[in-house]
């Protein structure tokens, strides 16, 4: 079986270079530490910003969870599928993940520090 290589046009492609897979894991493992130090934030008296996961909370929050994960597994599988593919004439699907991937390394950062500020 014969694997077809990226020629540098957007297009799909067989496989996937480990780097990509090294972030697409990474934001997803940070959505992991996100979601449960959101659900501690909340438990020490913050509130959700976004209205889709706050009524996902109040519901129940297995299901904030599940859908939390789902939701970012799928991003991410659509972002890795779509990596050569350029949107706003500068970003490829990679570029967005590594991106993404700084966003939430700050996020987390930002809210282990509401988290220590917190518990102090």
């Amino acid at each position: 079986m014969r694997e077809r290589r990226y020629n540098g046009a957007a297009g799909y492609i067989d496989r996937y270079e480990m780097p990509l897979f090294a972030v697409s894991i990474g934001v997803f493992f940070l959505g992991c530490v996100d979601a449960c130090l959101t659900l501690r934030l909340l438990a020490a008296g913050a509130t959700e910003v976004n209205p889709l996961l706050d009524a996902l909370l109040r519901a129940d929050a297995r299901l904030f969870l599940v859908v939390k994960f789902v939701l970012t597994a799928i991003g991410l599988a659509l972002l890795v599928l779509h990596k050569n593919f350029t949107v706003f004439y500068c970003l490829n699907g990679q570029t967005i993940l590594r991106i993404i991937f700084a966003i939430y390394l700050g996020l987390v950062g930002y809210e282990a520090a509401l988290l220590s500020l917190s518990e102090a």
